[in-house]
């Protein structure tokens, strides 16, 4: 998993179990570059999910993220509510 793996899945539909029984929508909305640092064998970047959580949040943790493709377990953490819709958005750094 790369910086060019996530970004062409930017702005598609995916499920993040949080827990048994715990699936919620939520959509990449950001696939972004970070600074290089030296020694490090891929680009750093990072990833911002907007779930459909409104009025709970799921504290940082590893959760299953879903696709068509594969199930992939990510380290997420909550970093507040889109303006636009109210949604809960998770964050994930590869470094």
């Amino acid at each position: 998993m790369d910086y060019e793996y996530f970004n062409a899945l930017l702005e598609h539909d995916l499920i993040i179990e949080f827990a048994t029984g715990h699936e919620h929508a939520a959509r990449l909305v950001e696939v972004t570059k970070l600074p290089d640092v030296p020694g490090q064998k891929r680009v750093p970047f990072s990833l911002l999910f907007l779930t459909d959580l409104r009025d709970q949040y799921f504290e940082q943790g590893i959760f299953t993220i879903k696709n068509e493709d594969e199930d992939m377990s990510i380290f997420l953490v909550p970093v507040g509510f889109d303006p636009k819709t109210g949604g809960v958005l998770y964050q994930a750094i590869f470094n």
